[in-house]
């Protein structure tokens, strides 16, 4: 609103000319990205307050309720005499005796028969409840859909909604459009740099897999000699790994390597932010990697990225063993799942952290 307010006032002024259109893109990135952080310690400090947490209470008969943070006081039905008896006003006046002060109100029923009785007097609290399920917890649902007039569970979701990926793509052009005039001087420098070492091109281009598993061609500056490059991937890089050169080794600990795949979410072949593309090659402990595990390729539900939520986790360099993997996928999927384009711009911010990282070889 302030931009816009300040366009138009420029606007009306016939004044815009003065100003530098670059110095204002920057001023209100910039202010935007500040706005946001400004609210994370505002948001810890109001999750913190005890005197306007959520408080709930959980109703059960001989099951055991579970306690989550929100759950201050457990009732057993049975115990406390809570026999339903819908036109008895002081089974009511009671109830909400028990209920009064709680924000949620959570069922767990072991008797399918008594939980039916227990939701259908909920919905005349006024109370918000929620019934607990065991069995649906195996199947890890995402939230609930309809199928004509059926409730559904969502238990994955696909690529993301056409709005979303509008977007996420107008955020990725955005910022990257912003970042090419400071990053160009330092790539010269760099192609400058790798070229003083050792002959061969100073980019490197490499099939990865992308969206929807379809393949691409993934852009980097040259971290290794050129004739000992592995082009398939089936070698992964070592820490003291003798095909990298001194430029190159300082490229990976900074993560500089990385700079030309802003060409590649201009393309649209990448997103600033998604899962590390992977080359066709690629191993842990010596199984390829869909292999080593078996939803791997949902993880390819998105554009890759140059960051992602694996990554600011800390899980990156080689994949020794299939746990490693395993963590990378999860943290993979759990990005897809959870996504948000607030989500893609604390990844950014927490990426400043890890750029040179002791995995980073």
């Amino acid at each position: 609103m302030t931009a816009l307010l300040v366009f138009a006032a420029a606007f009306s002024f016939k004044v815009s000319e003065d100003y530098s259109r670059l110095e204002i893109g920057y001023l209100f990135t910039i202010a935007a990205m500040l706005l946001a952080l400004s609210r994370i310690p505002i948001a810890n400090i109001v999750a913190g307050n005890e005197l306007i947490q959520t408080r709930g209470i959980c109703l059960a008969d001989d099951v055991h309720c579970p306690i989550g943070r929100e759950v201050a006081e457990v009732i057993g039905v049975t115990e406390a005499g809570l026999e339903i008896r819908q036109n008895d006003p002081r089974f009511w006046e009671r109830l909400n005796d028990y209920l009064d002060g709680f924000d949620r109100v959570v069922l767990s029923f072991q008797d399918s028969e008594l939980r039916n009785e227990w939701v259908a007097v909920l919905r005349q609290t006024g109370f918000p409840a929620e019934v607990v399920y065991p069995d649906i917890s195996r199947l890890a649902p995402l939230g609930i859909g309809r199928w004509g007039e059926d409730p559904t569970l969502v238990v994955a979701r696909g690529p993301l909604s056409v709005r979303d990926r509008v977007l996420k793509r107008l955020f990725d052009l955005s910022v990257t459009l912003l970042l090419l005039p400071l990053v160009l001087p330092v790539a010269c420098l760099i192609a400058i740099a790798i070229r003083a070492e050792s002959r061969g091109s100073v980019i490197f281009v490499q099939k990865r897999l992308g969206r929807h598993n379809h393949s691409f061609y993934c852009w980097k500056f040259r971290t290794m000699r050129a004739e000992l490059t592995d082009m398939t991937g089936n070698r992964s890089a070592s820490r003291d790994d003798d095909r990298i050169t001194r430029v190159g080794k300082f490229l990976r600990q900074t993560s500089l390597d990385e700079v030309p795949q802003l060409w590649n979410v201009l393309m649209g072949d990448m997103s600033l932010v998604g899962p590390r593309p992977h080359a066709l090659g690629s191993r842990a402990k010596g199984a390829l990697f869909w292999d080593a595990a078996p939803n791997y390729w949902e993880r390819h539900a998105v554009k890759p990225g140059m960051t992602g939520l694996a990554q600011v986790r800390g899980h990156r360099g080689a994949t020794h063993t299939t746990r490693d993997l395993e963590l990378r996928v999860a943290s993979d999927l759990d990005y897809i799942n959870t996504w948000s384009l607030w989500k893609d711009i604390q990844i950014i911010v927490r990426t400043c952290a890890v750029i040179v990282h002791r995995n980073a070889y």
